[in-house]
């Protein structure tokens, strides 16, 4: 009877010690989160401008997706200070179409600053437009260099209502704007 009593009063123990040290009785361990592998993907994070565009422009450049991500964040090289929205569209026939995400307006920093957006899924394959527009002295970009797209807008309608859901007259020009997205896969 004493052997009984020592053997479950060492059973108990135990079972009492590796609870308390964080050791569960029954090991189903939960599934890991996958992590996500994020990078800049889409645009040009470089810092070699030599300009900066006025306010009252959105600016857009493109990226072809070679694989299938998810873009969270869009990166805005700033001249000064100054309120800039930004959002991803898709393309149709090699302009901004319909957009997809916007960041709201932020307000910036000289220098680069990122913008948090709604996850978007990207899909290989297919065209997306970065698209920026600050309220006041502007977004960098490297003169003759690329190709990217502007169009005149007005900032007010920016900062009352939103980035345009959709948009016509962009007008092609021989610039590389500072504008990157991040994205993950």
């Amino acid at each position: 009877m004493k052997t009984y009593l020592s053997i479950a009063g060492v059973v108990f123990t135990l079972l009492t010690l590796g609870s308390f040290f964080g050791c569960q009785s029954n090991p189903e361990a939960p599934e890991p989160t996958p992590t996500l592998v994020c990078d800049i993907t889409m645009g040009n994070p470089a810092d070699n401008d030599d300009n900066g565009f006025v306010g009252g422009y959105l600016l857009a450049a493109s990226e072809v997706m070679a694989s299938d991500k998810t873009i969270y964040r869009i990166g805005v090289k700033l001249s000064s200070a100054t309120n800039f929205a930004c959002a991803i569209y898709d393309d149709n026939n090699g302009e901004p179409n319909n957009m997809l995400a916007e960041s709201g307006v932020i307000a910036g920093t000289a220098g680069w600053n990122e913008a948090t957006i709604p996850a978007t899924a990207l899909t290989n394959g297919n065209t997306y437009w970065i698209v920026a527009i600050s309220e006041n002295t502007g977004i960098r970009d490297q003169d003759n260099v690329g190709s990217n797209m502007r169009l005149t807008y007005s900032w007010p309608t920016v900062a009352g209502s939103g980035m345009p859901t959709e948009q016509t007259g962009w007008v092609s020009g021989a610039f590389e704007m500072k504008l990157y997205g991040v994205t993950c896969q």
